[in-house]
């Protein structure tokens, strides 16, 4: 929801907030491919269903530093492709993929953008 502070004049070294923020969540469900709109929600979770491809989109319109995380769920030995921002950045320079052998495999990716749509990335696998 919205924030809105009362009154207008406070200070922002005066302002405690409290709780946890959940941001939007993009969840297609089992999907083939998927494009991911990472202006509209910063976390996806999407089950892979045979060769899926998650394209994300407007990367480089997300403020440096913004945080982002794919959630994939294995459904039964699928592959994994990520696409569409300017480049990648990968551990090892080894984009994150499904086993393809593990039933209920969970792949957690999480990005951080550096400017310009580039994102750097880091993963685990579990199962």
């Amino acid at each position: 929801g919205d924030l809105t502070i009362t009154p207008t004049n406070v200070k922002l070294a005066d302002l405690t907030l409290t709780g946890i923020a959940a941001g939007s969540v993009f969840a297609p469900g089992s999907a083939g491919s998927a494009t991911w709109d990472v202006t509209a929600a910063q976390m996806a979770i999407i089950t892979a269903s045979g060769a899926t491809t998650v394209t994300i989109s407007n990367a480089s319109q997300l403020p440096i530093g913004a945080g982002l995380t794919l959630i994939v769920n294995d459904a039964a030995g699928a592959g994994l492709t990520i696409g569409g921002a300017a480049s990648f950045k990968y551990p090892s320079a080894t984009a994150p993929a499904l086993s393809g052998t593990a039933t209920n495999e969970v792949l957690v990716v999480s990005f951080i953008h550096t400017g310009s749509g580039n994102l750097i990335a880091s993963n685990v696998t579990v199962s």
